[in-house]
């Protein structure tokens, strides 16, 4: 048994298994708190890169509808403008040249 003479005590017996008691509430009120702290400073680096995310996200958005305005222009422009637009047909084999005879790559368009 401990006996207290301090004046905050006032003269108080203490057992000694209720100071084991509490040195253990102490400890686990320490890991608590530590992992509060950890907790909360997850949060805070969660939130910071889910800002960075919808900045990104909101950058891309912005980008892709700059991109699409222009797209559209010259679309527009082609639906307007009475040119014709003539696709290019491969010459017969005969015209190619000999090395390159079987590469469609290579042939000449007529």
């Amino acid at each position: 048994m401990i006996v207290c003479h301090s004046e905050a005590c006032g003269s108080v017996l203490v057992k000694p298994e209720s100071v084991f008691v509490g040195a253990v509430l102490q400890r686990s009120l320490s890991n608590t708190e530590d992992e509060c702290t950890h907790l909360k400073e997850m949060s805070e680096r969660g939130q910071e890169e889910l800002r960075e995310l919808a900045n990104k996200y909101n950058a891309a958005v912005n980008e892709i509808k700059e991109l699409t305005d222009k797209i559209k222009v010259p679309a527009q422009t082609l639906e307007q403008s009475p040119a014709r637009v003539h696709f290019l047909k491969p010459a017969p084999a005969q015209t190619c040249n000999a090395l390159y005879q079987n590469s469609p790559l290579y042939c000449r368009y007529v």
